[in-house]
């Protein structure tokens, strides 16, 4: 419901916090002193267009909601603080216009979204809801008797759209890859026969690097033995010998000769060794006789990963792609025929649900319209007629809210009956809102607010009307304008709006304050014993 108004330099009204009560909220005043202000400085906080005459001007609505209320998730979802429902405009000096919900800077559209949450407005300026076919269709099926029929129907049309998504994907599967599936197998074979195993080419890589290892260290220790071996043409070893014995006859010249011949004996040993030491690692390092093996390997899977575009390491997960897409391509092709078949049975029970659904709405079609135009009549309006017509189409695309067409058509004068779009008023629009949700009591989590919806009434016909706006007080938020006392004693708060000079004032009137304003609107300015009485039996009947 809405809660509070917290109004700023909106036109005629300088400042203004009022609070609302739940049930019948009425507002009254003699013509030109504001009312119609109030009401679109309501409508341009929450987005609609309108003159506000000052810069400054700044409305705020706060909105009481349950927990049961469905603002609350849209305000989740939207990602906007759910504790509260606060919008506020503000016009700024740049004559535009910003928007917070909850504080929240929003832009016009979110508002204007939310406000349809939030507000249901009946006048003959604004467009209802009454006059677009899916409302129509909530509100008959609002008023059926076996309201499991609808969740029945929900329940299988969503499972016969899922059925259609998963067929369509499997189709575009099974098409797109037909053509390629023979490719797909011969590359299955042919990467199975490769038979490439998880980290094999690092393994084969790393044989590669000790085989050429091996052999440039075999060549390196060829290289060596041959400067042991030959020098001039003689092994050095030799050419030492012959130095060691060209000494030998030096023995008594200098006795350092013996020291030097001794030496190139130990040096002579040496080389001996090393060359017995080059020999042995050369005979025991004799290259792995699989090189030729693994070099061979090497290159077919490099050239496997050439031919699928990939690295070596991903062969394997190449092969698990292709073995998948044929998997999935095989599956597809067995259950695609099942699914078709579950899918013509849910579509089967569809129709059926929707066929059943269509003969209870024709009944509580005519059973409510009946009940409305009975009511039209007793508001006054005793040549009008309303019918709600159901169309089955059984032929027709699903849809979640079934097979049938839903339209609402009026005659205000016993003509032919026609659709409400095709030039039914403002005033009857609102008194066919208000018969529509008296008669099926539809529960509404929205504030409504009828413009004058009793102008052109009078008696017994608007003491109707304030009786109906009575009874949807008790279920749901109900704000009305009206000029007439039999309507107003039915407000279980009544809000009085006056012209002070070039300023509104409005009041939340207590129990002698509507008495004075149920004076005013039955006589005038008049306040004599007896329109005070007048009023007074008014209300009292109302209380009794």
């Amino acid at each position: 419901m809405l809660n509070t108004i917290d109004i700023f330099n909106y036109q005629t009204i300088p400042q203004l916090t009022i609070e609302l009560n739940m049930g019948l909220v009425i507002i009254s005043g003699e013509s030109g002193s504001g009312k119609s202000v109030f009401i679109q400085s309501i409508l341009w906080c929450l987005g609609y267009d309108g003159d506000t005459q000052h810069n400054d001007a700044q409305v705020s609505l706060s909105f009481n909601l349950d927990d049961t209320h469905p603002v609350k998730q849209w305000l989740e979802t939207n990602e906007l603080n759910s504790d509260d429902c606060i919008i506020t405009r503000k016009k700024l000096a740049s004559k535009r216009s910003r928007f917070t919900i909850n504080h929240c800077p929003v832009p016009k559209s979110l508002v204007a979204e939310l406000a349809n949450h939030l507000l249901d407005i009946h006048g003959q300026h604004h467009h209802l809801s009454y006059l677009k076919g899916r409302r129509q269709q909530i509100i008959l099926d609002n008023s059926i008797p076996e309201p499991t029929l609808l969740i029945q129907l929900t329940e299988c049309y969503q499972q016969w759209i899922k059925l259609g998504k998963q067929i369509d994907v499997m189709e575009h599967f099974i098409e797109t890859k037909r053509s390629s599936m023979e490719l797909i197998t011969y590359y299955i074979d042919e990467l199975n026969q490769l038979n490439y195993q998880a980290n094999e080419f690092d393994t084969l890589l790393q044989q590669q690097k000790q085989v050429d290892q091996h052999h440039r260290l075999c060549n390196t220790l060829v290289h060596l033995e041959q400067q042991f071996m030959s020098t001039n043409q003689k092994p050095l070893i030799h050419n030492l010998h012959q130095s060691q014995a060209a000494l030998e006859p030096f023995h008594d010249t200098d006795i350092r000769v013996e020291s030097l011949q001794q030496q190139i004996e130990q040096i002579s040993l040496l080389i001996h060794e090393c060359i017995e030491h080059t020999q042995q690692i050369i005979h025991t390092s004799e290259p792995d006789q699989s090189a030729a093996t693994t070099k061979k390997r090497i290159q077919e899977i490099e050239a496997a990963a050439r031919k699928y575009r990939c690295d070596p390491d991903e062969l394997a997960n190449q092969l698990h792609d292709f073995e998948e897409q044929k998997r999935q391509f095989d599956d597809y092709q067995t259950s695609l025929p099942v699914l078709k078949e579950t899918y013509q049975a849910v579509l089967l029970d569809y129709q059926t649900i929707s066929s059943k659904l269509s003969r209870v709405r024709k009944q509580s079609a005519s059973d409510l319209s009946q009940a409305v135009t009975k009511v039209l009549h007793d508001l006054g309006m005793l040549q009008a007629q309303f019918s709600i017509n159901v169309t089955h189409h059984p032929d027709q695309t699903p849809t979640v809210d079934g097979l049938d067409d839903i339209s609402f058509l009026f005659s205000a004068d016993s003509e032919t009956l026609r659709p409400l779009s095709a030039g039914i008023s403002g005033g009857e629009l609102s008194r066919l809102a208000l018969a529509i949700k008296s008669c099926h009591g539809e529960q509404s989590h929205k504030t409504l607010l009828f413009d004058e919806i009793d102008v052109g009434t009078s008696g017994h016909s608007a003491n109707l009307i304030g009786q109906l706006l009575g009874k949807i007080g008790h279920q749901s938020q109900v704000i009305s304008i009206t000029h007439q006392p039999q309507v107003a004693r039915y407000a279980k708060q009544h809000i009085s709006v006056e012209r002070n000079g070039k300023h509104t004032q409005i009041t939340s009137l207590s129990e002698t304050g509507r008495v004075s304003e149920l004076v005013r609107m039955l006589s005038g300015k008049t306040s004599g014993p007896e329109a005070v009485a007048h009023a007074e039996t008014l209300l009292n009947e109302i209380d009794a």
